[in-house]
């Protein structure tokens, strides 16, 4: 390979590895706001949840303490998951957990069905928390593995922030609604209100399934990318070198050299051969 061939080879691999990271960094900035959805979204909903599910107070610590239960254990076999399943896989595990807790949350009904679906919620939120780092770790390049890992833990801090705006936009509705002097409107929206928040968060959810995915099949299209690339640099490289050889088409493999004509040994005739029959040696006693 000569060093413009080499050169070229080298700065497309290059081209397609920073198109992958940026997309990594993608999918890691929405597994950080996930895991911010999960640990700050209840904060603002639970004035409302305990305003209008007549739970207890003991009850509702433990729909508050659900999700960091459920993120205690999944964290504890997150590592064995991740090393069974794959990394890819386990994302995408953790990102249906996250879809499947809010529905379960938001129409819960009843005291087991929402401390279920916060559990489910914590759950997803300890494995991502696990397994995205990890898998930045291994996919990232060293030089851009520490902005993987700020991007995941700037955007964990961001989903944080964003529950709390969600909050302070209910909450302001709240107060149109509280103005108008109707207690049964006041207690419907209130309910209205905390499911609402939660259902706010699912968006981001689907996202990340859906990236996951889709990284699944990019890292497929950019290694056949930077594959077709090479082999088309190498040839418009090499090309100007093929047309300077002359008829190098019409070159033939030489044939092999003939063997010479080397004259035949003399051979000894036997004495009752087939001409010498009638000699009186040859004839039988």
């Amino acid at each position: 390979m000569t060093p413009a061939t080499a050169g070229a080879s080298s700065a497309i691999t290059i081209d397609s590895k920073v198109g992958y990271n940026r997309f990594l960094l993608l999918v890691a900035g929405l597994g950080g706001l996930l895991y911010g959805v999960d640990v700050g979204i209840i904060a603002s909903a639970l004035p409302y949840l305990e305003a209008t599910s007549r739970l207890t107070a003991g009850q509702l610590s433990i729909v508050v303490a659900a999700v960091l239960l459920g993120s205690v254990i999944s964290t504890l076999f997150a590592g064995l998951l991740a090393d069974w399943m794959g990394r890819k896989p386990l994302m995408i595990l953790s990102g249906i957990l996250f879809v499947v807790s809010i529905p379960l949350i938001a129409a819960s009904q009843g005291y087991g069905s929402l401390v279920f679906g916060r559990l489910l919620q914590g759950v997803s939120g300890g494995l991502i928390g696990v397994v995205v780092p990890l898998y930045l770790a291994e996919c990232l390049s060293a030089s851009t593995r520490g902005k993987g890992t700020g991007v995941f833990q700037w955007l964990l801090t961001l989903g944080i922030v964003c529950a709390a705006l969600v909050g302070i936009y209910f909450s302001r509705r709240v107060d149109e609604v509280a103005q108008l002097g109707d207690p049964a409107r006041l207690f419907s929206f209130k309910d209205h209100a905390w499911r609402g928040i939660f259902w706010v968060s699912l968006p981001p959810g689907i996202l990340f399934v859906l990236e996951v995915f889709l990284s699944l099949s990019l890292r497929a299209g950019f290694s056949a990318k930077a594959k077709e690339k090479r082999l088309s640099s190498r040839y418009s490289v090499l090309a100007p070198t093929i047309k300077l050889i002359p008829n190098c088409a019409k070159w033939k493999k030489a044939p092999p050299p003939k063997k010479p004509n080397l004259p035949l040994a003399p051979t000894s005739r036997s004495p009752c051969s087939n001409a010498n029959t009638s000699s009186p040696s040859c004839l039988p006693a």
